[in-house]
């Protein structure tokens, strides 16, 4: 199949960015001929997630201007509609609802070709609380709802957020959970991280949903304790690092609470490789990849019961579940896997098995299975 990968962005390093990269790249080991249309970098000091990886696939590059304006859609329907024509496409796959897939399927109007659209967190979850979410300017919201109606192939990332998909009016049928993945092959043989005692990790962007806070309140109440004696190692930067930095000086804990700042993906691998385990404390997420990061390191998680993180942890098999918000809770599963040798070995010995149900050859044959399916009903 020729197979076009759709992203109105320039992919710098991180995020759904990855994902498409490392799609895109599975694809084409499965013999499949793979074209990633994506953003031109708008300055020379702007990194591309191209420039660091090898790519077997192709990229074009459209120009778009700053701002996601009223000129956006036209452009980008011009590109499309022309790499379709040149590249002699069987379909395309968008990623993000809006603007990705709004506008594939606005460029492809009475042009017979599949598309699949994928949302990837922010363009479907809304969260008027912390100001998070697409959707929640009500002419996105529209955008969204007419795209999930207007096309037939539609996937999830976890089934927390199919259920939104639907709740905004795409038919369940046309729903297909595809996880995200790692490439378990990467994680063999890192050498793991020295911090001079035993430490809890984790890793993320310090916004409210992210749930530092949380985090930091249970690790505060592990410590007042006197029952353990671990570290807490955080890593990541965001808005709201200098208030979780101010209330580990007010709690007289910053002796303990480590912030080493950002990771490059050798040091986030080490960091992982050398923790006790992993924490992910979210308010909201999607799915929750730097979790399955963490698994094929090896290590067990204790997360939130939230959104997409039940995909991911099963909960007393592989790792732990809290309920969101509560910091007893939490605070009470770190107690037990840092203190229970015996539960978290259980636990890792099958986080191993689990992970591998995440490598990105095993996701990228659910997406070939859905193409050839898309394909096949357009003949």
């Amino acid at each position: 199949m020729k197979i076009c990968m759709f992203i109105p962005n320039s992919l710098p390093p991180g995020g759904h960015g990855f994902t498409v990269h490392n799609i895109a790249k599975s694809l084409v080991e499965l013999g499949h001929d793979v074209v990633v249309f994506c953003r031109r970098k708008r300055n020379r000091s702007e990194v591309s997630i191209f420039d660091i990886f090898d790519c077997n696939y192709k990229v074009y590059r459209m120009f778009l201007p700053r701002s996601r304006g009223l000129f956006h859609k036209p452009i980008s329907a011009f590109h499309l509609r022309r790499l379709y024509k040149h590249e002699e496409l069987d379909l395309i796959h968008a990623h993000t609802i809006w603007p990705a897939g709004f506008y594939a399927v606005s460029a492809f109007r009475g042009i017979d070709i599949p598309i699949i659209i994928t949302p990837h967190g922010d363009d479907i979850q809304t969260e008027p609380e912390y100001d998070y979410g697409e959707r929640l300017d009500p002419k996105v919201d529209k955008q969204v709802r007419h795209t999930l109606t207007r096309t037939p192939y539609l996937t999830a990332i976890s089934k927390s957020i199919k259920e939104e998909m639907i709740e905004a009016g795409a038919p369940r049928d046309n729903v297909e959970v595809i996880h995200n993945g790692v490439n378990i092959n990467e994680y063999s043989n890192i050498r793991p991280h020295s911090h001079g005692k035993p430490y809890i990790f984790s890793l993320g962007r310090f916004v409210r949903k992210k749930g530092y806070d949380i985090l930091l309140r249970a690790y505060n109440r592990l410590l007042k304790s006197n029952d353990s004696d671990v570290d807490l190692l955080i890593g990541g930067e965001g808005p709201e690092k200098d208030r979780l930095i101010e209330y580990c000086k007010k709690e007289n804990i910053g002796d303990n609470v480590h912030f080493v700042g950002f990771l490059d993906d050798t040091k986030k691998k080490e960091y992982l490789k050398g923790s006790l385990f992993f924490v992910t404390p979210s308010r909201r997420e999607p799915f929750g990849l730097v979790s399955i990061e963490a698994m094929a390191c090896g290590k067990t998680v204790i997360g939130s019961n939230v959104d997409g993180i039940p995909d991911i942890i099963s909960d007393q098999q592989d790792g732990l579940l809290f309920e969101p918000e509560n910091e007893d809770d939490l605070a009470e599963k770190i107690h037990l896997l840092v203190n229970n040798v015996r539960l978290r070995t259980d636990l890792e010995s099958n986080v191993c098995e689990k992970v591998r149900n995440f490598d990105w050859s095993v996701i990228a044959k659910q997406y070939e299975k859905l193409y050839e399916k898309a394909v096949s009903a357009n003949n």
